[in-house]
């Protein structure tokens, strides 16, 4: 509880500095980014973070993707920085979950700002002008949206955070569609298993590691049962996918499944609720 108090007043003191991105601030490489942050003031209204659904961004500089969660649903999208222009930033549609909370209208004021973000500066608050925040801002400068980074919740490439059951969120960027079932895999490391479903029918095979390198991951041919569904698209792009795999990440809630070049494949989110 102390911690939390302490991060609250931290954030306060920060929110209330914030006015416009210029004068104070400094411009960043765009790799400062990279991470996730939590997000604390959204206009003039400061943010408690480590509440249920608090709302966070993760950048991804190497994919050029986002992710996160806005105040209710789950959020993915992508974003561009430009060599040329220090500081520059815009955000691509951002596609969110369609769950309905009691108060949407943080969600709601979050999702119109990154659609009006420009460029991000740091904040400081202290003498020796350490980060402590990023502000997101405008075309004028006007801050929109103020930024804390927020620790990692497990290692880039740990074995051992593959275990147990997490939700087929995107496809080679693409959100599913609407499915029979919920697309979905669940790794079991002791027996080097992975059971799930592909959008319509029950899939199971085996997966293997390398203990040379810690981000390998392939899958073994999969096993399906022989269902028809009525969109049986998002089960085929899933089954594809899933061959190409040759590594994986996680940061955060999030897996990330890539190929031989590193890219993005799959990405899944962490989902207890799915365990069989």
């Amino acid at each position: 509880m102390k911690k939390s108090l302490l991060h609250a007043v931290s954030v306060s003191a920060v929110a209330l500095m914030l006015a416009s991105c210029s004068g104070t601030s400094k411009i960043l490489p765009a790799t400062q980014l990279e991470g996730s942050w939590d997000i604390v003031q959204v206009g003039d209204e400061v943010l408690s973070p480590g509440q249920e659904n608090s709302p966070f961004i993760t950048f991804d500089l190497a994919q050029g993707r986002i992710w996160g969660n806005s105040g209710c649903n789950r959020m993915m999208g992508t974003f561009q920085t430009d060599s040329l222009q220090p500081g520059s930033l815009t955000f691509g549609a951002v596609a969110t979950t369609r769950m309905a909370c009691p108060n949407m209208e943080i969600e709601n004021n979050i999702l119109k700002a990154l659609e009006a973000v420009r460029s991000f500066e740091s904040v400081a608050t202290d003498e020796t002008d350490s980060l402590l925040a990023i502000a997101l801002c405008d075309q004028k400068g006007k801050e929109l949206l103020l930024l804390q980074q927020r620790p990692e919740i497990a290692a880039a490439a740990d074995s051992t955070a593959l275990e147990g059951a997490w939700a087929i969120r995107t496809v080679n960027g693409a959100a599913l569609g609407e499915t029979e079932k919920t697309p979905m895999l669940q790794f079991t490391l002791a027996e080097h298993r992975v059971h799930g479903n592909a959008g319509c029918n029950v899939i199971n095979g085996t997966f293997e590691l390398d203990p040379q390198n810690p981000s390998a991951l392939t899958f073994g041919p999969m096993i399906t049962t022989m269902m028809a569904c009525q969109n049986m698209d998002a089960e085929t792009a899933v089954l594809q996918a899933l061959a190409q795999v040759q590594s994986f990440r996680v940061a955060g809630e999030m897996l990330y499944l890539c190929d031989a070049s590193g890219s993005e494949l799959l990405s899944l989110e962490k989902d207890p609720s799915l365990a069989e």
